[in-house]
């Protein structure tokens, strides 16, 4: 799933968190440029937060066995 951050923020992404989850930078091209570092926590209501340094596209897929899934 591809994520659009506006901003240098925390998002709560409405998908249960799993610790399978991860995220990188998309391939994209993005008008403010390549997307930053960012990190998956868990919320407390147990869903998937997208912590971001800068704006921009972000790739979150599940990944199992040390191979990301397409």
């Amino acid at each position: 799933m591809t994520v659009h951050v506006p901003c240098r923020c925390r998002t709560v992404i409405r998908v249960r968190w799993s610790r399978f989850l991860v995220v990188s930078a998309s391939m994209t091209e993005t008008p403010g440029g390549a997307a930053g570092p960012a990190e998956l926590t868990r919320d407390d209501s147990g869903w998937t937060t997208l912590r971001t340094d800068q704006p921009g596209d972000y790739l979150v897929r599940g990944r199992v066995w040390g191979r990301a899934d397409a």
